[in-house]
């Protein structure tokens, strides 16, 4: 798995162990264009502050979904 990994965030440029993407802006709101000017129901975000599509998706008749996180655990509290 770990060399899976390894060639993919070679191959997108990314240094070994890279925690965050991110995409261009100019790139997810043409995505997310696509998106809905396909009348895709449901947006759901993963990464990111997803505030800005919110209007435009819910104009469009789409629901947001927006995933949350808790980050990374400090080592002392991962064993308990």
């Amino acid at each position: 798995m770990q060399s899976a990994l390894d060639r993919i965030r070679a191959s997108l440029g990314l240094p070994s162990g890279a925690r965050e993407i991110v995409v261009p802006a100019s790139q997810l709101t043409e995505q997310i264009d696509v998106v809905l000017s396909e009348r895709v129901p449901v947006l759901s975000f993963a990464l990111g502050d997803p505030s800005p599509f919110v209007g435009t998706a819910h104009e469009a008749g789409a629901l947001v979904c927006a995933m949350v996180t808790t980050g990374m655990v400090s080592p002392g509290r991962a064993s308990r």
